[in-house]
């Protein structure tokens, strides 16, 4: 076996990452873990070698490709302790999956957005003409970069597509500063309005899709009222929502969207606004007392017409938040605190709390609690857990945070005739305690919208508690199809809808995704 070193290898890995040709030829030889990926007639190596450090555990990660009986070596990463310990598989693809992550630039093939792609098949627009431009590393900031596109474009009849093996595209600038003992992501400045504190969390604003919306009068926004409602600033992002004295806008990095405040379809009353982000577009409605005249009588899928009809939207160049923004946000998840200064800010951190859950497990790979899994020689069957058995893995994923943030947690608490799930409290600076209720619901439960509009305001009263959290837990995938009317947008879409007519102003909404996607080992 003969180990062929490219040019590319040579000029950034071992010139300006300083990994040797003896250090990869060891690798090679005598892997702690290594993985063969097939593709068409490519086969590509993957190698993880474990190294002793005086810093920590370390890794060295080797991207080969297989020529006769020579490993061709493309690419070779070291992987410092900080982010080899917390690695949960040696497995090669998802130490490479997480080390594009961190470092990864988000790339474009076909309509797909993603910074990490493995043994895929994409469809392409068979309009495309020029196939240079199917494939678009997103670089905003023009950082150096390093990419490993392993793709075979093929064209039958009147389709196209991209058989990927694998492609992903490195930030040497970011890579080598990391290297180098550079951080990134100290200097991040979140500003949340009082008015939406709990409705709105820094992790929220991090998130490369999300929605915040709200309910208030229309005579409250505008003219004197104008102001941001949240903004968010980093080295390299900028992310902001609010009034000016006459439209609603949303801006990200240089891009802003606007719709007028007036004319409005009614410019008095109750109106309910929506901020909308994805990707490659931003979005805004404004949905006022006219609007539920005009859906009155009429089938769900006229009210998701109207409301498209009242969708302002901006198309966007591809934008991701940076990984640092992830890293801060887990930081300040743990950070210490001893009393709260308001009871919106407790209600921001327990709201916070809930929402790293579903981080974690992504994060992580913890999809399993959550699920009954039968075996035989192999998985028989996947059917989400009851949510009562589910309550102790939500209990033990908070635990820790609970000590940090000096919070309490009541798993089961008994309240008027009934068990709500969680009652979270926390003691205020004025020497009070501050609650929140909890309620988890499975997303195709068949009183799903009973729980958010009846259960947990009952239990709300009952204890006198003036804000309450509805999780939706999520389990539609490869392995379970319910709820089957709606994906996940338009399900909280729904049930926002449902909170607003109900006049439920003080319940957040949030939904956890435990759909066990399929591993990259296994697709």
């Amino acid at each position: 076996m003969n180990i062929v070193f490219t040019d590319v290898f040579r000029e950034e890995c071992q010139d300006k990452f300083k990994i040797t040709k003896e250090q990869v030829r060891q690798a090679i030889k005598f892997p702690d873990t290594q993985q063969a990926v097939e593709f068409d007639d490519l086969e590509i190596g993957l190698f993880v070698q474990k190294r002793k450090s005086t810093a920590g555990k370390t890794h060295l990660l080797v991207c080969a490709r297989k020529s006769g009986e020579d490993w061709i070596v493309d690419l070779a990463f070291k992987i410092l302790p900080d982010l080899a310990s917390s690695l949960y598989s040696l497995e090669p693809v998802i130490v490479l999956q997480q080390f594009v992550q961190r470092f990864g630039l988000a790339i474009r093939i076909g309509q797909q957005l993603n910074r990490f792609v493995f043994n895929e098949r994409i469809p392409i627009d068979p309009a495309s003409k020029d196939v240079t431009k199917i494939v678009e590393v997103i670089n905003p900031a023009n950082h150096p970069f390093l990419q490993g596109m392993y793709i075979k474009i093929e064209q039958q009849h009147n389709s196209m597509a991209a058989n990927c093996a694998l492609a992903y595209a490195i930030d040497t600038e970011e890579y080598t500063a990391w290297l180098n003992g550079g951080k990134f992501g100290q200097d991040v400045i979140v500003e949340i309005a009082p008015q939406i504190r709990g409705h709105a969390t820094p992790l929220d604003l991090i998130t490369p899709n999300g929605t915040i919306s709200f309910v208030t009068n229309y005579s409250e926004i505008g003219g004197i009222q104008s102001g941001f409602l949240f903004r968010l600033r980093s080295q390299d992002y900028y992310f902001e929502v609010g009034f000016t004295q006459s439209h609603f806008y949303i801006a990200r990095n240089q891009q802003r969207l606007e719709t007028p405040l007036t004319p409005i379809y009614r410019p008095s009353g109750r109106v309910h606004c929506y901020a909308m982000w994805e990707p490659t577009q931003l979005s805004l409605i404004m949905l006022d007392e006219s609007y539920d005249e005009s859906i009155a009588g009429k089938p769900e899928s006229a009210h998701i017409e109207e409301i498209e009809r009242r969708k302002d939207i901006l198309r966007t160049s591809a934008t991701i938040p940076p990984y640092s923004l992830l890293t801060w946000a887990r930081r300040e998840s743990i950070a210490p605190t001893v009393t709260y200064d308001s009871v919106d800010h407790f209600n921001e951190v327990v709201t916070t709390s809930l929402q790293s859950i579903s981080d974690k497990v992504a994060s992580i790979g913890l999809h399993s609690p959550f699920w009954d899994i039968t075996y035989g020689q192999r998985i028989v069957s996947r059917q989400p857990k009851r949510e009562t058995d589910i309550h102790p893995t939500i209990h033990a994923l908070l635990f820790d945070i609970a000590i940090a943030k000096n919070m309490q947690i009541s798993p089961e608490y008994p309240i008027s005739g009934g068990r709500l799930d969680f009652l979270i409290s926390g003691p205020l600076s004025t020497g009070e305690l501050a609650h929140v209720c909890v309620e988890f619901k499975h997303a195709h439960s068949d009183d799903l919208v009973h729980g958010l509009t009846k259960q947990l305001p009952a239990y709300m009263q009952a204890k006198g508690c003036s804000f309450g959290i509805y999780c939706v837990m999520y389990f539609r995938g490869p392995y379970f199809e319910e709820p089957k009317e709606q994906d996940a947008p338009n399900l909280l879409m729904h049930l926002r809808g449902e909170a607003a007519q109900a006049g439920l102003e003080n319940i957040r909404l949030l939904l956890l995704d435990f759909s066990h996607s399929r591993t990259p080992s296994r697709l």
